[in-house]
């Protein structure tokens, strides 16, 4: 499990740094526009993250008793939300 994971992680660093890779011209790969690649790397990341968050939430409900399962998810939703917000406000 750990080697797949390992592996995930090596082939997601690859991509994105071929997302980010510039020519001498200073354009991506997507066009004119160099700002274009580190723009969908940034979201990329991000979703990752978003993901990475639910994961977590996920394995705090299985260790937890049933009357406690409700508020930790919300606890998570929450650390989630002004997560986003503040990055959204200060972050990038």
């Amino acid at each position: 499990m750990m080697l797949r994971l390992a592996a995930g992680a090596t082939v997601i660093a690859t991509a994105s740094a071929q997302i980010c890779d510039t020519y001498d011209h200073g354009a991506t790969s997507f066009g004119a526009d160099p700002q274009l690649g580190t723009f969908i790397l940034l979201i990329f990341m991000g979703a990752l993250v978003m993901f990475m968050q639910a994961g977590f939430a996920m394995i705090e409900a299985g260790s937890l008793g049933v009357t406690s399962v409700v508020s930790v998810l919300f606890k998570n939703m929450g650390d989630c939300l002004i997560g986003a917000a503040v990055w959204f406000a200060v972050g990038w």
